[in-house]
């Protein structure tokens, strides 16, 4: 059950680097999110909510990007493994990046914007269902 690393941007919390737990029987589905810090709580204080605790979550943005080094990276890779059509494989295939900011709210009605991978934050986004 793979635990997924995201970013807290701002709101009611620090920004800072923040765990999705995920978890269950049949299928991956989202459990706790951990390390969580309220902006003027003690230093070492820290967070966890469940599915019960997210009253909303809803996309902000949603962005794709490509790296040009990321790009080249692959095609001198997949020019080593594969000769021209791993050149080709490298070229179309590598750099791309997806980003997509969530912003969550509490049923304690504080927020947070996070960002991340669209697979780990739709764990956030699907949260309030899940009730």
């Amino acid at each position: 059950m793979p635990n997924y690393q995201v970013k807290v941007l701002g709101g009611d919390f620090k920004a800072g680097y923040v765990i999705i737990k995920t978890g269950g029987i049949r299928a991956e589905r989202f459990k706790s999110i951990k390390s969580l810090k309220a902006i003027g709580s003690p230093l070492f204080k820290k967070e966890k909510f469940f599915p019960k605790d997210i009253a909303d979550a809803q996309v902000v943005t949603s962005e794709n990007s490509t790296s040009v080094v990321g790009k080249a990276a692959w095609a001198a890779t997949g020019t080593v493994l594969l000769g021209p059509i791993g050149l080709l494989a490298g070229a179309l295939g590598g750099g791309n990046k997806s980003i997509t900011q969530v912003l969550v709210t509490l049923t304690d009605d504080r927020s947070f914007l996070i960002e991340g991978k669209p697979k780990h934050v739709n764990y956030l986004i699907q949260a309030p269902h899940l009730k």
